[in-house]
């Protein structure tokens, strides 16, 4: 599952790290946003912040030469009881170098979930491999007009390329991060919304997901998720994309894969 963020938007780090959290069996979470991450920065594991390495470029290196399970176990840091995550890269000029094609393609052997945070992508994103690799496309949203409207804009000009990546329509699940008040209204206008929009055949359903600032600084202290509006709501939504990527993933797997095809 890969998570993207409009112009605008609230956090997509923090959505993907919240779901990952929230997916109640082992899971990874990966930083791979192209302008550079700072998850080693804003995580708190036992008070500490995470060591500089190993970083997502150090799992795109290794993939080339290993199982996705062994790379993601090796190069991915501790950070609750089941989930460990792996920081991005520091600087924006790195992701350019970096062939995050053989990534992409690897992260469909996981046994377990993973949840790519790509932050603001477009068509010429060097992070577009991951995108259109995954199962489920999580589009974070403020629930404003104009967060909206920016990040419909953006997802009209980019399902089309990622549908011929793929050679298929992606899965598309905008997300709202707001709180609780009037959520559930908010749903109904950005689904009425997105159903008149040229991207309605890809979004398969519109989510929301609590904001809630102490239960955020939870999250990044590494903390076991509690039953706060923020930490629910993200096990609510994960519960509903999860079982269907498995689903998708075990027939994927049963059949002859075209090469350069890959899910995560």
């Amino acid at each position: 599952m890969t998570v993207v963020g409009g112009k605008g938007s609230p956090g997509a780090t923090t959505t993907a790290l919240a779901l990952a959290a929230g997916a109640g069996q082992p899971a990874y979470m990966m930083e791979a946003d192209s302008f550079g991450g700072d998850l080693s920065y804003r995580c708190r594991w036992s008070g500490l912040p995470l060591a500089e390495s190993p970083t997502v470029l150090t799992a795109a290196t290794a993939i080339r030469h290993g199982t996705a399970d062994d790379v993601l176990a090796r190069y991915s840091h501790q950070f609750g009881e089941q989930l460990r995550v792996v920081p991005g890269h520091a600087a924006a000029e790195q992701a350019f170098t970096t062939d995050w094609g053989p990534l992409a393609d690897g992260l469909v052997a996981s046994r377990h979930p993973v949840f790519v945070d790509v932050g603001r992508v477009h068509s010429a994103s060097p992070t577009l491999p991951l995108v259109a690799s995954a199962e489920v496309i999580v589009a974070v949203l403020r629930a404003d007009v104009s967060s909206v409207l920016r990040t419909l804009d953006q997802l009209e000009r980019l399902v089309p390329e990622l549908a011929g990546r793929r050679q298929s329509v992606p899965t598309l699940v905008p997300v709202l991060v707001a709180g609780s008040r009037h959520a559930a209204t908010l749903v109904r206008e950005v689904r009425t919304l997105m159903s008149g929009s040229r991207v309605a055949a890809a979004v398969r359903e519109v989510g929301w997901i609590a904001y809630d600032e102490a239960g955020v600084n939870a999250l990044y202290s590494g903390r076991r998720p509690g039953h706060g509006r923020f930490s629910s709501s993200a096990q609510s939504l994960v519960s509903q994309l999860v079982p269907p990527m498995e689903a998708v993933q075990r027939s994927d797997r049963a059949r002859p894969r075209s090469k350069g095809s890959a899910h995560a």
